[in-house]
């Protein structure tokens, strides 16, 4: 017998933008929508931040409640080089401004 790591009732994997269990294909149909889950993309000289809901924990840490379901991706090139999970909206938001930040005062 296998103990199921998933937290909620529903046992689902993904979440909708606020967080709310969602069947996969819910889940596909807000992934393709890429303009629809970007919370922000900004350009510092040669490296590209990008934030966005995933939509299912991007830490595969399923017990965790809220779950990380929205990222923040810095690329150089085409390497990504740090991820940094957020787990709404809002706090995506403001996780991407502070990496944002710190690479504008590292690049000065």
């Amino acid at each position: 017998m296998t103990t199921d790591p998933r937290p909620d009732s529903t046992g689902s994997l993904f979440y909708d933008f606020e967080g709310r269990p969602i069947g996969v294909d819910r889940w596909g149909e807000l992934f393709e929508d890429f303009p629809g889950r970007l919370v922000a993309e900004t350009k510092v000289g040669e490296t590209t931040v990008v934030t966005c809901w995933i939509g299912h924990p991007i830490d595969d840490n399923f017990t965790r409640q809220p779950p990380n379901i929205y990222g923040t991706v810095v690329f150089v090139g085409h390497s990504m080089r740090e991820e940094h999970p957020s787990t709404d909206w809002d706090s995506a938001r403001a996780m991407h401004q502070q990496v944002v930040d710190r690479l504008r005062s590292e690049s000065s």
